[in-house]
């Protein structure tokens, strides 16, 4: 029985055995299906990653796509703004040379009338047609100063007031010298009087300030615009007090005549004469220095600054230092051409020297360099050269009876130029505002000029009783422009 249940209990054990062993398969198969469905989930969750990823890649690449898109287009908007702007930009430039070209043709045009209407003997039609290029001119932006222009209206204005309309006589002999003082113009010459002109009277009137009984050849004023200093054939300086008019001190400054004077300052004179020096007077004390004596001096010189730049009869100017009156340079050089002439502007950044052959050199001194310009238009002797006080104009005259007034802001346009003096050229002069301009004549006359050609223009239409005829205007004009009525006159 013990044996029995001791069998029956051992195959209990066994059963119970190999029931677990089945249970503990299953246990294994189990974890075994879980391990699997873990990785499988795993492998869903990493392939569910993947999609995010793609999708998110996707929508990045969507916005970026989008962002390109949008970049794109505002630049085809930039490029189709700027092919806007370029298309107008060449449409204007295109407007600006088809104006340009109709302007020169225009201006072209009222030059060639202006030639035309100073040989016309007619003086309306000379009248007329000179106001018509002038209007030409100013319509079509041609140059404010164009010398053919400035002709025809000068002579049209001449022909109908007579030749004399802008003389002054006062001078009993040539008018050699001529200066700016205030508002008013000095003059002297070879009757030995000083002459003061109101240049704002009307008429033009002028009075005697002093006589020095001698042939006047020269004539300074102070740069405080107090002294006189009067320069004649002896050998005598006489110094007047301009608020007074009375002469304070004749000084004995050379052996022999006098030739040229220019003030060094308020108080000192500077003064060449035919005993070939250069001396410097004192106005206050009087005494006198010789500074330069050369056998090749000519009438020429001018101070700057520590420096004398002297016109020889060399055709030279050349450079003296005023401190130890030592030769320095020889800043131009015409062989066998003197200088007659020298004139330094206001501001000392130019020279001009005129020379008996009738060439005048502009000199620039600029601050590292020097440059030259020549200004040529005289054929004779140029005999006086002065710079307009504000720098922008130079005016000339000479033996070959003429005159030129110069732009130095566009020295490549032609200059004015009057040829109406029936005698020698001595002097030059412009008043302080730049508006008018005087010529000395060795007849003894002044001749006086306005520099604004409209102040001639606007007298025309007012002695004019018509306009062109259309017959006129086909001849001088020409049919392809359309006619108007010159002064534009209502009956």
């Amino acid at each position: 029985e013990i044996a029995e249940a001791n069998a029956v209990a051992a195959q209990t054990q066994k059963t119970i055995a190999e029931e677990n062993e089945i249970k503990a398969v299953e246990s294994r198969q189990l974890a075994e299906r879980n391990a699997e469905e873990a990785a499988r989930q795993a492998a869903i969750a990493r392939q569910q990653r993947l999609i995010a990823d793609l999708q998110r890649m996707s929508a990045d690449s969507s916005r970026i796509e989008a962002e390109q898109q949008r970049l794109l287009a505002l630049m085809q908007k930039d490029s189709a703004e700027i092919q806007r702007q370029r298309a107008e930009q060449f449409a204007k430039e295109a407007t600006l040379l088809r104006d340009e070209a109709i302007n020169s043709q225009m201006q072209s045009l009222a030059r060639s009338m202006a030639i035309k209407a100073t040989q016309l003997p007619d003086p309306t039609q000379k009248a007329l047609l000179a106001f018509q290029a002038y209007t030409f001119n100013q319509d079509f932006k041609g140059y404010p100063f164009q010398s053919e222009i400035y002709t025809a209206l000068y002579e049209s204005i001449s022909s109908d007031r007579g030749d004399q309309f802008n003389v002054l006589s006062g001078h009993t002999a040539s008018v050699k010298k001529m200066l700016n003082h205030g508002t008013d113009i000095l003059t002297t010459g070879s009757d030995g009087m000083v002459l003061r002109w109101d240049m704002n009277a009307d008429p033009i009137s002028s009075t005697v300030i002093a006589r020095t009984n001698q042939i006047n050849n020269s004539m300074a004023i102070s740069p405080n615009g107090k002294w006189l200093a009067i320069g004649a054939s002896n050998n005598y300086i006489q110094i007047y007090d301009l608020t007074t008019y009375e002469m304070i001190r004749k000084v004995e400054a050379h052996s022999s005549e006098i030739w040229h004077l220019q003030f060094l300052n308020n108080s000192n004179l500077l003064s060449s004469g035919s005993d070939l020096t250069i001396r410097l007077i004192s106005i206050e004390e009087g005494f006198v220095k010789t500074i330069i004596s050369t056998p090749s001096i000519s009438k020429a010189f001018v101070p700057i600054r520590n420096e004398l730049i002297v016109g020889t009869d060399e055709g030279k100017a050349i450079v003296y230092d005023l401190n130890s009156n030592q030769r320095l340079s020889v800043l131009v050089e015409k062989k066998n051409d003197p200088v007659s002439v020298l004139a330094l502007s206001s501001d000392m950044n130019m020279v001009a020297a005129g020379f008996e052959s009738g060439t005048i050199q502009l000199i620039i001194l600029d601050k590292d360099s020097t440059r030259f310009q020549t200004l040529p238009g005289h054929t004779a002797k140029v005999a006086d050269i002065k710079f307009s006080t504000d720098g922008a104009y130079l005016i000339s005259g000479g033996y070959d009876r003429r005159s030129f007034l110069w732009n130095l802001n566009d020295l490549n346009r032609q200059p004015i130029k009057w040829d109406d003096s029936e005698s020698f050229v001595l002097s030059v002069c412009m008043t302080t505002d730049n508006d008018r301009i005087l010529t000395g004549q060795l007849n003894k006359t002044i001749k006086w000029y306005e520099r604004d050609m409209d102040l001639y223009a606007k007298q025309i239409c007012g002695f004019v009783d018509r306009n062109l005829t259309s017959m006129e205007w086909a001849s001088f004009v020409g049919n392809q422009y359309t006619y108007v009525e010159t002064c534009r006159i209502t009956k």
